[in-house]
């Protein structure tokens, strides 16, 4: 099944802490590498969910919905991708790549213990959940993706990768920070497809359900991904 949905970003602050912390040891070609992660909910819990971020972002994006999600009975699990948060950085740039991200989310899954997981992936997160899901064998029972499609223009990835060149290293402040991506936000989509007022649709990138005939897909057009959209996907 594939589902598409629109929502609107979420408008008051959230203030709740996960259950619990962990990380686990993962190699790359130039040695190891930590990975942390956040859980919620009841580490006994049948169904599991693995909230995966985006490219510039990291795993305490999914608060509220991980927060939604354990109240409903589930166990949720929201990694910071290497070199993102406070997993460890890689010691050679080059390995920033779909196939290392893929290599440590199989080892999270593995270290969870459990044989089927349902991902939640925004942009860059739900890249590897498309390619984790794609494989034969794979655990992905259930995937729900936003921001992303299997394929992405090269005119696409440059204008990413130029805007993460240009975004400051560093900020005085939180304050400076939140003020700089919101003007980024609004300077940098203009006249991109699918805009709606000055916050932009997801990518008109469709993948077909047939690509993942091992799970079920829902394809959420929203940015950021909303919290009840999601659990809908799930559920």
């Amino acid at each position: 099944m594939t589902t598409a949905f629109t929502t609107s970003a979420p408008t008051r602050a959230f203030t709740r802490s996960p259950d619990r912390k962990g990380s686990f040891l993962n190699i790359s070609k130039r040695g190891f590498h930590r990975v942390v992660y956040v859980e919620w909910g009841n580490e006994r819990a049948d169904r599991v969910a693995v909230c995966v971020h985006g490219l510039t972002r990291q795993g305490r994006d999914f608060d509220p919905l991980a927060a939604e999600l354990a109240d409903r009975g589930w166990r949720v699990v929201c990694p910071d991708l290497v070199g993102r948060g406070r997993s460890d950085h890689l010691r050679d740039p080059e390995e920033y790549a779909l196939p290392q991200y893929a290599m440590d989310l199989t080892a999270l899954i593995a270290r969870l213990g459990v044989e089927q997981v349902d991902w939640v992936g925004t942009s860059l997160g739900g890249l590897v959940g498309i390619v984790l899901a794609g494989q034969e064998g794979s655990p992905i029972r259930r995937l729900v993706v936003n921001d992303i499609g299997p394929f992405l223009p090269w005119q696409a990835l440059h204008r990413i990768g130029t805007n993460v060149r240009a975004t400051p290293p560093d900020f005085p402040d939180y304050g400076a920070a939140v003020a700089d991506s919101s003007a980024a936000l609004v300077e940098r989509s203009a006249g991109m497809p699918g805009m709606t007022g000055s916050v932009p649709d997801a990518t008109a990138c469709m993948p077909s359900a047939s690509a993942f005939p091992a799970c079920s897909c829902a394809f959420i057009k929203a940015w950021p991904c909303g919290v009840q959209k999601s659990v809908n996907a799930l559920v």
